[in-house]
C-alpha cells in the first residue's frame, strides 16, 4: 500500500509521463495481485465436531429480536462507517479551497499510508492492553475531528495532511474493532450468519457518497460537514447501548 501511493506521488510529479492515469492503476491492480498471493494460502480450518447448519431468513429475525448487541453493532458500523468514504471529499474540499498543488494527491495518500501503518504497528505491539471497548471509543473520536481539521483550517494545507494521516488511523481501527466486536457477539455456531447480517446490513457506508454529493451539489461543503459531524455524533448512542464487554 506504501508503494502504491509513493509511485502515485512520483507519476503525478512528473508531467511529462504519457498516460499518467493508466500507469497508476496499472500499478495499483500489480500491488493488489501480489497481495492477493496470501490469501491463496490461508485454509479453512474446521473443528471435526462442528455440525454444518442452513440458515432461513426467519434465523436472521429471530437473532436480531434476540440479541440486541448485534442491532447496535450494525448501527454503529453504518455510523462509524461513513468515514470510508469521507477522504474523496476532503480532497475535494481542498481542491475548492485553492490549497491543492500538482503532487497534493500523492502527498495525501502517503499520509494516509503512514497512518494505516503506524497505527497497525502501535495495534500489534498494544493488542494486550487495548480493549475492543476503548478502540471503539477511540474510533469514534476519530470519525468526528479527522474531518474537522480540514474543514476548520480550510486554507492551510497542512492540516490536510493531518486529516489523511488521522483517517488512515481511522481505517485501521475500523476494520480491527469491527472484525474483534462481531467475534464477541457471536459464537461459532452463529458466526457465519453474523457475518452475512453485517456485510448486508452495513448500507448507508454505500449510500453516503451518493448522498454526499447530492448535498455538496445543492448546498455547499459547510452543509456535507455539518450533515456528517451530526450523524456521526448519534454513534455515541449506539456505542453505549452496545457496550462491548472485551
Amino acid at each position: 500500500m506504501f508503494l502504491s501511493a509513493f509511485a502515485v506521488t512520483i507519476i503525478l510529479n512528473r508531467s511529462t509521463w504519457p498516460n499518467n492515469y493508466f500507469i497508476v492503476f496499472l500499478l495499483a491492480a500489480i500491488f493488489l495481485l501480489f497481495a492477493s498471493l496470501g490469501f491463496w494460502r490461508v485454509k479453512e480450518v474446521i473443528a471435526d465436531d462442528q455440525e454444518t447448519h442452513k440458515y432461513k431468513f426467519t434465523d436472521l429475525w429471530k437473532e436480531l429480536i434476540t440479541n440486541k448487541r448485534l442491532i447496535y453493532f450494525l448501527f454503529s458500523i453504518n455510523v462509524l462507517g461513513l468515514g470510508q468514504g469521507l477522504m474523496p471529499f476532503i480532497m475535494l474540499y481542498a481542491n475548492n479551497s485553492k490549497v491543492g498543488t500538482e503532487d497534493l494527491v500523492g502527498n495525501l495518500l502517503i499520509a494516509k499510508t503512514l497512518g494505516l501503518i503506524l497505527s497497525g504497528l502501535v495495534l500489534y505491539k498494544r493488542a494486550q492492553k487495548l480493549s475492543y471497548k476503548k478502540m471503539m471509543w477511540f474510533l469514534w473520536a476519530l470519525a468526528i475531528v479527522f474531518p474537522l481539521s480540514a474543514w476548520i483550517f480550510s486554507t492551510h494545507i497542512c492540516f490536510y495532511y493531518i486529516s489523511f494521516f488521522l483517517g488512515g488511523i481511522f481505517l485501521t481501527l475500523y476494520i480491527i474493532t469491527n472484525s474483534g466486536v462481531l467475534l464477541e457477539i457471536s459464537n461459532t455456531k452463529n458466526r457465519a450468519l453474523y457475518t452475512g447480517i453485517a456485510g448486508a446490513g452495513n448500507i448507508l457506508p454505500v449510500l453516503f457518497p451518493l448522498l454526499g454529493g447530492s448535498l455538496i451539489a445543492l448546498t455547499n461543503f459547510n452543509v456535507f460537514f455539518i450533515f456528517y459531524i451530526a450523524l456521526s455524533a448519534t454513534g455515541i448512542y449506539f456505542l453505549y447501548k452496545m457496550d462491548c464487554q472485551k
